[in-house]
């Protein structure tokens, strides 16, 4: 009885010793023999491979997907600066291609953009502004407008730039951000330069469209004073 006790201790601790030994250098189970017979290894014994947990990221560094999905939201904030909260419930959207409307893009055009730096509607506003107002003028030779009075072409010129700065900008304006970012990432050496370059270029200034909003009455009040003469 006794024997048939301790024969089946020993059947057991040679299975558990068989199932129990990994290769050293493949990590795989080993059996019987000397040698791995997955790698050709010598045998040695060696705990089970580890498989480390996947870390997550957490809520405050949470990727955003679309594009520029390497851009954190801690990174957006940074860049857009105090006004970022404002962009939070159509951000998603905008990085998927949807447009959201803007009531500040509307009424405000690209001097809206221009007070968060972005400069690219204001570029291709201009050169659209004085094609519709050669071919307004070429459509209206022979008729004279009443003085301080928008015609009805001018009119109509203003709602088209108007309706579509308040449907693109704001959501242009995420598109653009997350670019910026992913360009300056590559630039910067560490976080703290990252940081530094994201509050530079980015952010918002009162400066830039007042400036332009008096240039532009400037040049409105002289073409005015020209056609009275």
């Amino acid at each position: 009885m006794l024997k048939a006790v301790q024969a089946g201790h020993l059947k057991e601790q040679n299975e558990q010793k068989h199932t129990s030994v990994f290769c050293t250098a493949c990590g795989k189970s080993l059996t019987d023999g000397e040698f791995c017979s997955n790698c050709g290894a010598s045998v040695g014994v060696t705990a089970p491979p580890v498989i480390q947990p996947v870390q997550t990221v957490s809520h405050t560094a949470k990727v955003v997907s679309g594009v520029g999905n390497s851009v954190t939201e801690d990174e957006f904030k940074t860049f857009v600066g105090i006004n970022a909260h404002k962009f939070s419930l159509i951000r998603e959207a905008a990085l998927q291609g949807k447009n959201s409307w803007s009531w500040a893009a509307f009424f405000f055009g690209p001097f809206w953009a221009a007070y968060y730096k972005w400069w690219t509607p204001l570029i291709i506003t201009i050169p659209i502004l004085i094609f519709l107002e050669f071919v307004i003028s070429q459509l209206s030779v022979g008729s004279t407008p009443e003085p301080g009075k928008m015609s009805a072409l001018d009119f109509g010129e203003t709602l088209i730039i108007t309706l579509v700065c308040g449907q693109t900008l704001k959501s242009g304006y995420v598109r653009h951000a997350y670019k910026k970012i992913a360009t300056l990432k590559i630039y910067a050496s560490n976080s703290e330069e990252l940081k530094t370059l994201l509050a530079k270029k980015g952010g918002a200034s009162l400066w830039p469209p007042l400036a332009i909003s008096f240039f532009v009455f400037f040049l409105q009040m002289f073409a005015y004073y020209q056609d009275l003469k």
